[in-house]
């Protein structure tokens, strides 16, 4: 067991990638579970946006891109064999760290589904894209 008492992650299992302008994208795959998790990270200096950027994440799970509400962003959820979304804002020094994320099924658990994947991608970039309307 790794520090914490949780096991090892394998490199394998954990990528980030650099997305540019400060935005950097996590890839877990755990196959314990079967399931892919992509976070997405973006740091943004507290100015004078403190308010919207913390107003953001309960904005976000009220319909985004091409979702106008929650339950229409629900039913794609449930399409991608039940991917569950979230976001969230926290302070870390003199920044704002804006996160958001979607956990689904690996893939390669599900060869049978073509398209999948992008799918899943374009649900978390249109998550990404900010509020609906």
């Amino acid at each position: 067991m790794a520090a914490g008492g949780y096991p090892p992650v394998a490199d394998d299992m954990f990528n980030t990638h650099d997305l540019g302008k400060g935005v950097r994208l996590h890839a877990l795959r755990d196959p314990r579970f079967k399931t892919v998790l992509f976070q997405a990270a973006a740091r943004v200096p507290l100015d004078g946006r403190v308010t919207v950027n913390a107003l953001l994440p309960p904005a976000l799970h009220r319909g985004f891109g091409r979702f106008p509400d929650l339950r229409a962003a629900t039913c794609e959820a449930e399409d991608l064999y039940g991917a569950g979304w979230g976001s969230d804002v926290r302070k870390a020094g003199d920044v704002h760290v804006l996160s958001w994320n979607i956990r689904f099924l690996d893939p390669a658990a599900a060869p049978s589904l073509p398209g999948y994947l992008d799918r899943c991608l374009a649900f978390l970039l249109d998550f990404m894209g900010g509020p609906a309307g």
